[in-house]
């Protein structure tokens, strides 16, 4: 469990026994979603060569289609200039959803 979530001892032994045990259960489920993944895959690469490559395609464009778009923004931090209207905005908003959340 620790190898396949990642997760050191010490926190392992931290975790509530029920949690720890949920977990340990979610261990063979999502194995077997990587395993029908690539099953798929393998299943795509046997058809396409009697399908001429459209399978592939097709595979890709599903996959791309539940990745969803991926953008890198590069933001230079200096550059933005601190607009404090924006800045109060913000914690009057704050401020609101805080006294609606006590209600």
């Amino acid at each position: 469990m620790m190898h396949f979530y990642g997760i050191g001892y010490k926190e392992l032994l931290s975790l509530p026994i029920r949690f720890f045990w949920t977990l340990v259960s979610n261990i063979e489920r999502i194995q077997a979603s990587f395993d029908v993944r690539s099953l798929s895959i393998q299943h795509v690469a046997v058809a396409t060569g009697m399908a001429g490559g459209e399978g592939v395609k097709q595979l890709r464009d599903s996959l791309v289609l539940q990745i969803g778009e991926v953008q890198k923004v590069k933001i230079d931090p200096m550059s933005e200039r601190l607009n404090r209207n924006q800045i109060d905005d913000l914690k009057r908003t704050i401020r609101r959803q805080n006294k609606n959340n006590k209600k």
